[in-house]
């Protein structure tokens, strides 16, 4: 909001805004005592009077004008695209860990037809074999024998005595289900130390250069 101030004829001086009228005050063209109005307002008040109720007036303001940027926003928010974007994220999380256990049998069968690891043109061929060429090798490993050990135990469980048949297929399931998403975690585990891994190989390739 701009404001006017009387003058010495009684004619609105202005219209200036809230900073503008601090500094006149501070080059000594008006004082406590000037009157002031506001544009679109009826009533004029004292300088003085009027600085004092300046701080609500303006957080008033401020509060108004953010809700109106909220309420734009809100307006503009795509609600459909922002609720398929999570349902990509939900999907992810169940697919993610196939595509791991997938890409880890493709990458051991190439390996294989190459006849050749990773470590052979690493020049840290000990810490290339740990990070990267175990990391297939630990997915199928956990998924082939963990989903094993899963399946005897919870047979075992169906079928032996003093077991329960709902509770085996219990164990089951939950056993599956944890050996797939801990292939989720393994594979965050190896992105970390790869990256490291990666970085050393450069400097080393940059050192020797």
């Amino acid at each position: 909001m701009k404001y006017y101030y009387a003058g010495p004829d009684k004619k609105p001086v202005g219209p200036f805004t809230a900073e503008e009228l601090h500094q006149l005050v501070t080059e000594g063209k008006i004082n406590d005592n000037t009157f002031l109005i506001g544009e679109g307002q009826t009533n004029w008040v004292r300088y003085a009077d009027w600085k004092t109720t300046q701080g609500t007036t303006e957080a008033a303001e401020a509060i108004t004008r953010t809700a109106q940027q909220m309420k734009t926003a809100i307006a503009k928010f795509d609600f459909g695209s922002s609720f398929f974007g999570l349902l990509l994220v939900i999907v992810e999380i169940f697919v993610l860990p196939w595509r791991l256990i997938k890409g880890a049998a493709c990458t051991l069968a190439s390996w294989g037809s190459s006849r050749r690891l990773p470590t052979s043109e690493s020049s840290l061929p000990v810490a290339t074999f740990i990070t990267i060429v175990l990391r297939p090798a630990y997915h199928i490993l956990l998924t082939v024998i963990g989903g094993l050990v899963v399946i005897v135990v919870s047979l075992h469980e169906m079928f032996s005595r003093d077991g329960s048949f709902a509770e085996g297929v219990g164990e089951l399931i939950g056993g599956i289900v944890a050996i797939y998403f801990a292939n989720f975690i393994v594979g965050a585990i190896f992105d970390g130390i790869s990256i490291l891994v990666q970085m050393a190989n450069s400097l080393k390739n940059i050192e020797r250069k």
